[in-house]
């Protein structure tokens, strides 16, 4: 169930109107589970699917371009996808292999890929994320 700001249609009911109430999405009953960021959500179902709905001015759909979708989208036809996580206008995607994938805004490189290029099409594999030592403890 959504509720609140919907300007980009990010609540996934098809339109930008807001909700004050708790709305239920669509009638499938099968999300595994769901991650928002600023005007985005992305959400995997239960067969692995990844889908994504609300603003994509910088690609974070991961749809291949940056068209704004007020319906929860299908993104590819890849059913491997275990776990999302969205922070701002960025989205970030875990495979079942232990890869992981990253799509939207990127002017201070933190989509990890070396670069500060936004990235719209699918999620990009990032490859040169970096592991930072733990801190010591005083």
């Amino acid at each position: 169930m959504e509720l609140g700001y919907n300007d980009y249609g990010q609540l996934g009911q098809g339109d930008t109107v807001a909700r004050k109430v708790p709305t239920r999405v669509g009638q499938d009953a099968d999300w595994a589970s769901l991650a928002r960021g600023d005007d985005h959500v992305v959400a995997i179902k239960t067969d692995g699917s990844l889908w994504t709905c609300g603003d994509d001015t910088y690609g974070q759909l991961g749809q291949g371009d940056t068209t704004a979708r007020s319906l929860l989208t299908r993104v590819g036809s890849g059913t491997d996808w275990v776990s999302v996580a969205c922070a701002d206008d960025t989205t970030m995607a875990l495979k079942q292999d232990g890869s992981l994938w990253v799509s939207g805004h990127n002017s201070c490189g933190e989509l990890s890929l070396a670069d500060f290029v936004s990235r719209s099409s699918p999620p990009s594999r990032s490859s040169s994320a970096t592991r930072r030592p733990p801190r010591s403890r005083l």
